[in-house]
C-alpha cells in the first residue's frame, strides 16, 4: 500500500502521482483520465477509449496489405 498526501493547490486539492506510480497506472502526463467513486476510495483510470492504438494498427495493416486494400477499393 502507497500513502500519499492531498496537496492545496488555491481552492482544490491535488494528489501528486510519481512517475512509478503512473507508470503502475498507465497513465501519461496531459492524458484524459476518469474519477469515479467504489463507494470504498476513488479510482483514476485513463479515459476508455475504443480506438486506443488504432492509428498503430492501421499502419501495420496497410504496411502488410496495402497493395490488395487499394485494389479492393477500385473495384
Amino acid at each position: 500500500m502507497l500513502q500519499k498526501k492531498l496537496t492545496k493547490v488555491g481552492n482544490s486539492y491535488a494528489l501528486i502521482l510519481d512517475k512509478p506510480l503512473m507508470d503502475l497506472a498507465g497513465l501519461s502526463a496531459n492524458e484524459p483520465v476518469v474519477v469515479y467513486s467504489t463507494g470504498h476510495g476513488l479510482v483514476v483510470a485513463p479515459v476508455p477509449s475504443p480506438v486506443r492504438g488504432f492509428d498503430e494498427a492501421e499502419d501495420r495493416v496497410f504496411a502488410k496489405h496495402g497493395g490488395v486494400l487499394k485494389r479492393l477499393a477500385e473495384v
